[in-house]
């Protein structure tokens, strides 16, 4: 649930609603075994069974449906993320080209390009906007709206790839990267495939996605855990 929801897909909600629903089962049957214990064990396959069963049903219905009606907003185009290239001209053309070659249904529109090499070589449509230099790359995010940015430079600036992230480190936009520029890169990396062109995602945070939601589990016991303690 803390996950994006518009990243949500189908097999990894099937999955999860498959995991979650038998570990919360057999938690349940385990408490059931205690309280109630049978001499015949049939019983507790019955019980198992006629939990999971239901709770996986309905609860995959229900996320699917959700899954089913991000996937048609994005396919018409009704919800969007304007998408940001920030690096080589080159680079940028390739990968806008490659965009526009693509039946692309993710959600992203690239509306902005920042040339950090300052060459003039490739042509853009006229209603991208185009700025040079990382002096007002803050300013801009903020008034074009990004909310995706895909870094592409070329192997010669991967001196660029520190200053763009330390420039992008307090804003709210997820990045991306090219996947020839791996081997410079470190931490925490996870491939996808965006506007039908791999690519990877940099995540600031040292933990994954899991061990985030544990985490968040665990702030929430805690705290009300505390707060029924201190309160008298």
């Amino acid at each position: 649930a803390y996950n994006g929801l518009y990243q949500k897909s189908g097999f990894s909600e099937f999955m999860t609603t498959l995991f979650t629903s038998i570990i919360g089962s057999l938690v349940l049957l385990f408490f059931f075994i205690l309280k109630n214990p049978k001499s015949n064990n049939q019983f507790y396959y019955l019980e198992f069974y006629s939990l999971l069963i239901p709770v996986f049903i309905c609860t995959l219905t229900v996320r699917l449906f959700f899954v089913w009606a991000i996937k048609k907003q994005l396919a018409n185009k009704t919800i969007y993320f304007n998408t940001a290239l920030v690096g080589s001209e080159k680079k940028a053309a390739e990968l806008y080209k490659a965009f526009l070659k693509s039946n692309d249904h993710s959600g992203y529109r690239i509306t902005t390009f920042i040339d950090t090499n300052g060459n003039n070589g490739a042509a853009f449509p006229v209603n991208l906007n185009q700025y040079k230099g990382l002096q007002h790359l803050s300013s801009i995010i903020e008034k074009e709206k990004i909310e995706e940015v895909i870094i592409v430079v070329e192997k010669s600036e991967r001196d660029l790839i520190t200053t763009i992230l330390q420039k992008l480190s307090d804003k709210e936009v997820n990045i991306k990267i090219t996947p020839d520029t791996l081997d410079i890169i470190s931490g925490a990396l996870q491939t996808g495939n965006v506007m039908g062109v791999p690519l990877i995602d940099i995540h600031s945070g040292l933990l994954p996605s899991w061990q985030q939601n544990i985490k968040r589990l665990t702030d929430l016991l805690v705290s009300t855990f505390a707060i029924l303690l201190l309160s008298p």
